[in-house]
């Protein structure tokens, strides 16, 4: 019991370790993305400023919200809790 205990804790350290270094990832990229914008507005290049558009599409845009709250204090306090649940009983 006690080696399943210790084999789960270790998955979930690791799993959170991957997901905060993704999370970290995509917040540099996403603020390259917001600087790279910010140089092709100041040329004022009408074609890139078209397809830019073109990625800020209502689904686009839905789906980055539900990624960028995928990880949430409360979820993670709730799968925390589960998981203690499970192992005291």
């Amino acid at each position: 019991m006690y080696i399943f205990g210790i084999t789960v804790a270790w998955s979930i350290y690791t799993t959170a370790k991957k997901a905060c270094e993704l999370i970290a990832k995509e917040k540099l990229q996403k603020q390259g993305v917001n600087e790279k914008q910010s140089l092709l507005e100041a040329e004022g290049d009408a074609e890139t400023k078209a397809e830019d558009n073109a990625d800020n599409s209502p689904e686009l845009q839905a789906i980055q919200n539900e990624e960028y709250h995928h990880f949430t204090k409360s979820r993670t306090l709730f799968t925390l809790f589960s998981f203690a649940v499970l192992f005291v009983t």
